[in-house]
């Protein structure tokens, strides 16, 4: 069974460039945009991190693929892209201000747990949490690491679809659990998070990011 946090791998990595140059452009993109934003709502951007966006134009490739496939997303990944194209030592260090005040701080405008926006006591670790492991499970990706991040923070659910994308070519059920995870949990409550992502967000990056996420889970592979 392949550790969930496997899922979470430097950006750029070869396994991606080759799983990106083998799909559609549709898959190309929400694979790459899952990838890219699960890591960027795992943890503060860092110098490297921005070198390595640099380096690979990753965050361009992912703006000229939506506008290839008519995305909506299109325009916020653009934006996304110019950020980190011009962003100098004073924007990424307000970024990391605001990852900290977003994600890390005691009172959390846009709290990264589906539980949090499925209970209704906008709790951590409810049934949400629980479901999402199973699935985790189900998809042979083991996650022993839920006593230090719940299973259904966003970063990990999103490097979940993300893997279920880049099985798609090789497993005949990775789109049917992916098509099952989307309509069951990152649809439920990702929009709403991003929506108070948006309006909470001071830096460039979080306000992109968060209008780009909800477009792309309207996106279907192959289109």
């Amino acid at each position: 069974m392949t550790p969930m946090t496997e899922s979470l791998p430097p950006l750029p990595d070869e396994t991606l460039i080759d799983d990106l140059a083998a799909m559609p452009v549709a898959s190309q993109l929400r694979l790459g945009a899952f990838r890219l934003f699960s890591r960027l709502l795992h943890e503060a951007p860092t110098v490297a991190f921005l070198a390595e966006l640099r380096a690979s134009n990753l965050v361009g490739t992912l703006a000229t693929l939506a506008s290839e496939a008519g995305s909506p997303a299109s325009a916020a990944l653009r934006a996304l892209a110019d950020w980190f194209g011009a962003v100098d030592d004073p924007g990424l260090e307000e970024g990391r201000r605001d990852y900290l005040q977003l994600f890390v701080a005691k009172h959390l405008a846009a709290p990264p747990w589906e539980s949090v926006y499925s209970s209704t006591e906008r709790l951590v670790n409810q049934d949400a949490a629980r479901e999402v492991l199973r699935a985790y499970a189900e998809a042979e990706l083991g996650f022993d690491g839920w006593k230090q991040i719940p299973a259904d923070h966003i970063s990990l659910e999103l490097a979940f679809a993300a893997t279920l994308i880049a099985e798609t070519p090789r497993k005949v059920e990775a789109q049917a659990r992916l098509d099952r995870f989307e309509a069951a949990h990152l649809a439920s409550w990702v929009p709403r998070f991003c929506a108070d992502l948006g309006g909470a967000a001071k830096s460039p990056l979080y306000k992109h990011l968060a209008e780009a996420l909800p477009a792309l889970l309207t996106a279907r592979a192959g289109a």
